[in-house]
């Protein structure tokens, strides 16, 4: 029998603080993920509070000794106002640092005077900022988070007191990218989350020497890890249910000695991380606390939930076209985020399989793109059959990185084209005061279409840009919202439009594609022309007046 390879890490934390003790007092995570740094870059312990219950629970847990506490509290959205107040009285000595519930993070970096070392990341991701909270604790560094709202701000930070050095870490705003280039930073941006997270945790090791890593899912902030100052672990992102390749590829071939995992939600991926690597890997699963002495209970870690980019792909339709021969199935991305996706499908006659059909490389969809994949095969002899489809669709924020999936089984109905409705495409423009584009139309019957501009350069990303699904009849403009500046309409010398079309809303059976030139054009309101014509009339009926008088004179 197989000896059981994790060992379960119940972490004793004896709250007997030798030093001074900060306690962050906050329901924003950027506010307490910031608090954690500014407290570390001063050397000092640290706890967060989770809950307002846990305002209750930490003052039991805090012995009695000649030691400063010093709350950061939101001035908005604390767990409890004016918790030093409380802590007081029940006999410590305590005070507050008051920081704004929008501005926090800059704030605490305002009174750090002896650091001259910035990382960049966006808050909306909060998983860079958990990669980077090892590398900044102990190289010094400051986190701060970057947004086109606050970029003013923090451009004036830097003119005011200049950065030695600064690092962009995964994906940022391009307005935010532009305004920091003026100070040369250096950007690590591998393309999705944990191929950042692998650079930085090599960094690290190569830096520091470090024997040992910390294994997570970048959804949590959890103190004794992220933010102790003189910790030597690099922290590695793996999943809940698999490993995604780029990190299982550095798992195996690292020279780390011992890993350590945090949370039991991770046991499974634990188990695979041994079994893959075969060294030593321990689960830090929960704490036990010790007051004056005396051991008390067993306790879950403190943990505080951090942003996750959010990833949902759903079914919209499958069909079989009888004329085409081919298998058409219809996604959606339910979400902002650019999603990767790959499928797998098994038609089946009753429960007997046909065919396996799917994809050779993962598919791009953007932001609240529907796509149809298209899978050429001849099932004329079965259409007679009830056809279902066993499909597995499979996707990521990157082809390297793919961890959920989308699983259905649904009957294969049979579709053709004949008698549907003809379209076509016959022009495109810009309208850059509504930031619009209208694609012109035509069909010689109604129907339903989704227009589709395919592989649009924006903010120097390529993007698929789309229409709802319209009815038209005859005559049409649909129209495709999307922000587009100067710089994004010059590397757009031509568009690529594609439009869908069938009978029913959703299944569009019939395609066309065309390419037109960019062009824009303006929006002239109705006011506008009364009120030109009303000044071109003004001035005309002025210039007769003129005349009239100075023909009066020379009479």
């Amino acid at each position: 029998m197989r000896k059981l390879l994790i060992i379960l890490v119940l972490l004793l934390t004896p709250l007997a603080f030798a030093q001074d003790l900060y306690i962050a007092n906050s329901a924003n995570w950027q506010n307490i993920y910031s608090a954690g740094l500014y407290s570390a870059l001063n050397g000092k312990d640290f706890k967060f509070l989770v809950s307002a219950k846990h305002t209750e629970i930490l003052i039991n847990e805090i012995p009695r000794d000649p030691i400063k506490i010093t709350v950061i509290e939101s001035d908005r959205v604390p767990y409890v106002k004016r918790y030093a107040n409380r802590l007081a009285s029940a006999g410590h000595n305590t005070d507050t640092i008051l920081i704004s519930e929008e501005t926090g993070n800059l704030d605490l970096a305002k009174k750090l005077t002896q650091v001259d070392d910035y990382i960049i990341v966006n808050p909306v991701f909060g998983y860079d900022a958990i990669s980077a909270a090892p590398l900044a604790t102990k190289t010094n560094s400051y986190v701060l988070f970057a947004t086109p709202d606050n970029i003013n701000e923090l451009t004036a930070f830097f003119d005011e007191t200049p950065p030695a050095n600064i690092t962009i870490i995964g994906d940022i705003e391009e307005t935010v990218k532009k305004e920091l280039s003026k100070y040369n930073p250096r950007t690590i941006d591998e393309g999705n989350r944990f191929s950042n997270n692998i650079a930085l945790a090599e960094e690290f090791r190569e830096k520091f020497k470090s024997e040992q890593a910390i294994l997570t899912n970048g959804e949590f902030l959890e103190n004794d890890v992220f933010f102790a100052g003189k910790t030597n672990q690099p922290i590695i992102f793996i999943g809940k249910d698999r490993i995604p390749t780029a990190s299982e590829n550095y798992i195996k071939t690292s020279p780390y000695k011992v890993f350590v995992v945090l949370g039991n939600d991770l046991f499974g991926s634990a188990q695979l991380v041994k079994e893959q690597s075969g060294k030593p890997v321990l689960i830090k699963f929960a704490k036990g606390t010790t007051n004056a002495g005396g051991y008390r209970s067993v306790q879950g870690l403190d943990i505080y939930p951090t942003p996750q980019l959010e990833l949902l792909l759903s079914l919209e339709a499958i069909f079989y076209n009888a004329d085409k021969k081919r298998v058409d199935m219809i996604i959606r991305n339910e979400k902002t985020a650019r999603t990767f996706a790959t499928s797998s499908i098994i038609i089946q006659d009753q429960t007997t399989p046909i065919v396996t059909l799917g994809d050779n490389n993962a598919e791009r969809l953007s932001g609240f793109e529907v796509r149809t994949l298209s899978y050429p095969e001849d099932l004329s002899e079965y259409t007679t059959k009830n056809l279902t489809a066993q499909l597995i669709v499979s996707y990521g924020e990157s082809q390297d990185t793919i961890e959920k999936a989308l699983t259905a089984t649904v009957p294969l109905p049979i579709v053709s084209e004949q008698n549907l409705c003809d379209l076509d495409i016959t022009r495109a423009t810009y309208n850059e005061k509504t930031q619009r584009f209208q694609i012109s139309v035509t069909t010689n019957k109604p129907c339903y279409t989704r227009v589709t501009l395919t592989d649009l350069t924006v903010n120097d990303t390529q993007i698929n840009a789309q229409s709802e699904v319209t009815y038209v009849d005859g005559k049409q403009n649909v129209e495709i919202k999307q922000r587009m500046d100067s710089v994004d309409i010059a590397d757009n010398p031509n568009l690529n439009v594609n439009a869908r079309f069938g009978s029913e809303q959703k299944i569009l059976i019939k395609e066309i594609n065309k390419t037109f030139p960019f062009k824009t054009e303006m929006t002239i309101s109705i006011p506008i022309i009364i009120g030109s014509l009303a000044i071109t009339l003004l001035a005309t009926l002025i210039t007769l007046a003129l005349w009239k008088r100075k023909s009066k004179q020379q009479h």
